[in-house]
């Protein structure tokens, strides 16, 4: 499982390269975790509180959410063409959104094995 990678179109096309060339497979599920950007900003400086970071201002949150609808959010269009795309409310409380990923996980066949011997 990748967790923030990849972030652009041409990353997710050499990770699918690399896939291929190393074990014949690919990118199998791609979770999204989807919520509001008035609640992805609120999360991210909330973080702040929790971290001491110093850069989790209003205006920082906004710039990192402006950078993620510029160069990650077109994964979105990429991965559900491919149809390994599944969304889940990240609205809801971390244990359920937890909970809904676990069931999609063990739904797919050959997600969660590990290659080789």
């Amino acid at each position: 499982m990748l967790d923030g990678f990849p972030r652009t179109i041409n990353q997710a096309d050499a990770l699918e390269e690399l896939l291929a060339a190393s074990f014949g497979s690919k990118v199998a599920l791609v979770p999204l975790f989807d919520t509001q950007r008035e609640e992805a900003i609120r999360r991210i400086m909330g973080r702040s509180q929790q971290e001491s970071r110093a850069d989790d201002s209003r205006e920082v949150a906004e710039k990192r959410y402006e950078v993620y609808l510029r160069e990650t959010a077109p994964l979105i269009d990429y991965y559900e063409r491919k149809g390994v795309l599944v969304r889940l409310d990240a609205n809801q409380p971390i244990s359920e959104v937890t909970e809904s990923l676990m069931q999609i996980i063990a739904k797919q066949p050959g997600v969660g094995r590990s290659h080789g011997g």
